[in-house]
């Protein structure tokens, strides 16, 4: 059975538009490292597979670090949150508690070398933003401690 969600009282199969969005993300993210438009590529990714069934986009912010009360508003759910050291590029993102799922996003808060943040989504090939990531945490190991959040689309199972 898939997931569904209850949008302008349609019934909306949620696995679907994530892996659309995620197919999207993917397919515009630029070679290499991206151009400090992370925010902004993943939440057009959203946005476009979110017409495709008449959901409502995602509310632009500023800056990365800003996007979670967009993803809130939007119907995602924060999964988790918590402070990285530097030296922790891949850390166990969600544990026992849940597996990563295609759409996941994680939102980075603002630190010296990178102010306005990160944002990135959990695709079938990884995470991706404006580039394809080597790893969960976007920066060198050399950079500082960093926050992060866990957003997720989920839905009522049919």
């Amino acid at each position: 059975m898939s997931d569904v969600v209850e949008w302008n009282a349609a019934r909306i199969d949620t696995d679907r538009v994530l892996r659309d969005a995620a197919s999207i993300l993917m397919a515009s993210a630029k070679k290499g490292f991206g151009n400090h438009n992370c925010a902004s590529y993943v939440r057009d990714a959203f946005d476009h597979a979110f017409a495709k069934v008449g959901m409502k986009p995602i509310s632009p912010r500023r800056y990365a670090y800003e996007y979670g009360s967009s993803y809130l508003e939007a119907g995602f759910q924060l999964m988790e949150s918590g402070q990285l050291k530097a030296t922790q590029r891949d850390p166990d993102i969600g544990g026992r508690l849940y597996s990563l799922r295609v759409g996941y996003v994680a939102v980075f808060g603002p630190n010296a070398t990178h102010p306005a943040g990160h944002a990135q989504m959990f695709t079938p090939d990884g995470w991706y933003s404006d580039f394809k990531q080597a790893h969960f945490v976007p920066w060198p190991a050399q950079y500082e401690d960093v926050s992060y959040s866990i957003y997720a689309l989920l839905c009522a199972v049919s």
